[in-house]
This record gives C-alpha cells, sequence and structure tokens, in this order.
C-alpha cells in the first residue's frame, strides 16, 4: 500500500511539471533602446505546442505575407498609436531558434508612421504575428 501511496505522488509531482512547462514563456525577441526602455516577446510553450509547422522546402507558409499585414495593421490600430497613418517598412519571415520552441516561424511586420520619421521605441511600430494567425505584443520593461 505504501508503495501505490509512493507511486501515486510521484505521479501528481510529473504531472505538475508537466503542465509547469508547458506554460513557461520563451522569449523569441527582444528590444533595448537606449533612454527608451526595453520590451521582450514572450511565446507561451503551450501555444508554440499548437501551432502550425511549416518545412521551408515544402511550400508556401501556412499563413501568407499578404494575411499577416493585414493582421498586423489591425493590431496596430487597436494599439492606439499617435500617428496620421502608417507606411509597411518590412516584412521579414524568421524561424525561432530558442529552445523548447524550436523550428516555428513567424512574421514580423514593421511600419513607419506616416509624416513622421521612425516610431520611437521602435517596438511601437513592430507586430509578430504567428503561423496561426495570433499576435505577439511586447511586454515592456520597467524603466
Amino acid at each position: 500500500m505504501k508503495r501505490f501511496g509512493f507511486i501515486t505522488v510521484i505521479a501528481c509531482l510529473l504531472s505538475l511539471r508537466t503542465a509547469a512547462a508547458a506554460n513557461t514563456s520563451v522569449e523569441i525577441m527582444q528590444f533595448r533602446q537606449e533612454g527608451q526602455g526595453s520590451a521582450s516577446y514572450l511565446l507561451k510553450r503551450s501555444h508554440a505546442d499548437k501551432l502550425p509547422r511549416w518545412n521551408e522546402g515544402s511550400g508556401d507558409p501556412p499563413l501568407s505575407q499578404r494575411r499577416a499585414i493585414d493582421i498586423a495593421i489591425a493590431q496596430l490600430k487597436r494599439r492606439n498609436l499617435k500617428f496620421e497613418g502608417l507606411e509597411l517598412h518590412s516584412v521579414s519571415l524568421t524561424r525561432i531558434k530558442e529552445l523548447p520552441v524550436d523550428g516555428h516561424w513567424f512574421y514580423g511586420v514593421t511600419f513607419s508612421p506616416i509624416a513622421g520619421g521612425v516610431t520611437k521605441p521602435y517596438w511601437k511600430s513592430m507586430v509578430l504575428v504567428l503561423m496561426d494567425g495570433t499576435v505577439i505584443n511586447p511586454i515592456e520593461a520597467a524603466k
């Protein structure tokens, strides 16, 4: 009977450890700008496990570049930044190389405000779009 109780305790601890690991976040990008603070983009492992995989040798990504741009524009409108309009600056397709979420891809979509140069800090005008169409927002560090 003692052995059964010990095995039950070990099983419970392992399941708690697995649940905790699934809720951990991996920093996939960080920006630091002098005088502007810093921001991190975090991806929960549990979310990463559900993302579509893509092999660059097997055709187009699961999410098109056009769709990623549309998602990014909608996200920036929700951020209520103060500028007249947006001009697309760049779109990059980046592979995550951070364990334990290695092998997933995201789009980094960056805009420049119309009539005003570059948004400062830079990360305020950048949107990371995952292959399932979800957005990772920057988490600003306390100054």
